[in-house]
């Protein structure tokens, strides 16, 4: 899937879900550059959510409120395209945090989020045919 080798984000299909996994530290336009790119992918059509594996990741913590409600926003514009759904894995209780406030602004624009820290929990929420 969409993958460049400079910037450490790698992007794979799933069950439906559009996996994406940061490691270390980018920048927003880099992991957006990474996600368009994995959507212009044949095989992501017909796309059931978004997982972003945030759980090796160095720079949420690193982003400033506008960041956060830009990346909001960016999501949200494609929910129709991504299934309507994300996820946002992490590891620390700071990027938890900061993906919660995230997730304030893309509920508000219709997008359905989940921010967790439990794996099981992560594919449940995408795998329902359904959310609330």
């Amino acid at each position: 899937m969409a993958e460049n080798q400079d910037v450490p984000i790698h992007t794979r299909i799933d069950r439906r879900i559009l996996v994406c996994e940061a490691t270390g530290e980018y920048s927003r336009a880099e992991i957006d550059a990474v996600f368009v790119s994995a959507l212009a992918e044949p095989d992501a059509h017909d796309l059931g959510g978004v997982l972003l594996d945030l759980r090796r990741s160095t720079s949420m913590s690193l982003r400033s409120t506008a960041d956060l409600h830009g990346a909001a926003a960016f999501y949200a514009s494609l929910k129709d395209r991504i299934g309507g759904k994300v996820v946002i894995l992490t590891a620390s209780d700071a990027a938890y945090g900061l993906g919660r406030m995230a997730s304030v602004t893309a509920e508000h624009l219709g997008l359905a989020v989940l921010v967790t820290r439990d794996l099981a929990q992560a594919w449940t929420f995408l795998l329902e045919s359904s959310h609330p």
